[in-house]
């Protein structure tokens, strides 16, 4: 069996101090989104190496019974409900859909498990919102889940990213 490694940065939520940029929105994913975010996910994935595509038919929801469609999310603590994730997208003047983020956050703790962006000019956008969302749960750091050659994670360099790889039991 092969073992892919698990990056992870963590940034103390308060060192992002970023606003939106103008004509960059966010808003909560819907239903109608996810064609354009499995189209982000594959653009943004395409060249990455040690990185497997998802298949071309995935599509970013996962059912748990009797709860809302979402990602699938890994476990954030010992003792923290794993539930299906959610997504933010980030639109640009002409409300099209630029980025995205799937995350959970809840009893102080925020995980973003998936950024896909076309455009870098959305990265203060999503950090912004991850902040506003770790804030809302009273995390003090936002964990960010992606390759260690993610653009996103070099941006997130900025605010004092500390990096960890681990590398998960095979199951």
């Amino acid at each position: 069996a092969v073992c892919f490694t698990s990056p992870m940065c963590q940034v103390e939520s308060d060192t992002i101090a970023v606003s939106k940029p103008p004509g960059m929105r966010t808003r909560a994913a819907r239903a109608e989104d996810y064609k354009r975010i499995v189209a982000l996910y594959r653009q943004t994935n395409a060249d990455r190496s040690a990185s497997t595509l998802r298949p071309g038919d995935w599509q970013p929801r996962h059912r748990k019974r009797g709860r809302p469609a979402g990602w699938r999310m890994p476990r954030m603590g010992p003792d923290i409900e794993r539930r299906p994730g959610r997504a933010f997208v980030v639109e640009n003047a002409r409300k099209q859909i630029v980025a995205y983020a799937a995350y959970d956050a809840q009893d102080g703790h925020c995980y973003v498990i998936e950024v896909g962006s076309a455009d870098r000019m959305a990265y203060p956008a999503i950090a912004h919102k991850a902040r506003q969302i770790a804030r809302q749960v009273g995390a003090e750091r936002i964990r960010f889940a992606g390759p260690v050659d993610d653009p996103f994670g070099e941006y997130l360099g900025r605010f004092g990213c500390g990096w960890s790889i681990n590398f998960p039991q095979n199951s």
